[in-house]
Order: structure tokens, then C-alpha cells, then sequence
């Protein structure tokens, strides 16, 4: 009866000595960050990039739709995220913008497009991404 008793003992010790352990392991490591600004400015470029795989970009930029863009790229991201979308001639001069809401505190990404049908006219495309 004695040597039962002990295992009792034994795995209780090992139970605590476990517990002890992984609730320093898990205090010890830092929370991951819920998302740096890189990680916004990465989905902006992805997005862009998406956009003109697709062959809308161009389209959206050039004919100047405000609300074609901001449904477009709304439907794309997640709907806690807000953007503004910027559209820039080649001296940096604003041409139109559009945006789901008020940003703060934003990644962002730019996005350089020649022309379209043939016709050489840069745009400089910017777009912001906030939580």
C-alpha cells in the first residue's frame, strides 16, 4: 500500500513541478505585437499589386472613380481596416483621392503606373492602410 502512496506522490510532484514550468515559460515569452505598420504597408503593396494583376487598377486610377475605388479596395480588405487611396501625377501633384474613413497612424505603400491603352501618362498611386 505504501509504494501506491508514493506514486500518488510522485506524480503530484511532477503534475506541480510541470505547471510551475510552463506558467514561467508562458509569463517569460512576450505576447506577439498585434501588427506593426510594416505589416500594413506590406498589405497595401499586395493589394496594389492584386489590383493591377487584375487589370482594374489602371482602369480605377484613370478614370478617376472615387467610390469604384473605395469599393473596390473596401472589398478586399478586412472591414476593421480604413484606407485612403491617393492618385498623383509624375511632379507629386495630387489629381484625386478617395477614402473608406478618417486615418490615423498608417502603413502605406506607393504603386507607379506609365499609362494606359498606349498613352504615357504617369500616375503615382499611394495607398494607406490604418487600423
Amino acid at each position: 500500500m505504501s509504494r501506491g502512496i508514493s506514486r500518488i506522490y510522485d506524480a503530484v510532484l511532477a503534475c506541480a513541478i510541470l505547471l510551475v514550468g510552463c506558467s514561467s515559460a508562458v509569463l517569460a515569452v512576450p505576447p506577439p505585437a498585434s501588427g506593426s505598420m510594416a505589416d500594413l504597408s506590406t498589405l497595401a503593396l499586395h493589394t496594389l499589386a492584386y489590383l493591377d494583376r487584375q487589370h482594374v487598377l489602371g482602369t480605377i486610377v484613370y478614370s478617376g472613380n472615387a467610390e469604384a475605388a473605395t469599393s473596390t479596395i473596401g472589398s478586399l480588405l478586412p472591414p476593421h481596416l480604413a484606407f485612403r487611396l491617393n492618385v498623383y501625377n509624375a511632379d507629386w501633384e495630387l489629381i484625386w483621392s478617395a477614402e473608406s474613413s478618417p486615418i490615423g497612424n498608417s502603413g502605406s505603400a506607393s504603386y507607379y503606373l506609365s499609362g494606359i491603352n498606349g498613352t504615357f501618362t504617369p500616375r503615382i498611386i499611394v495607398l494607406q492602410i490604418a487600423r
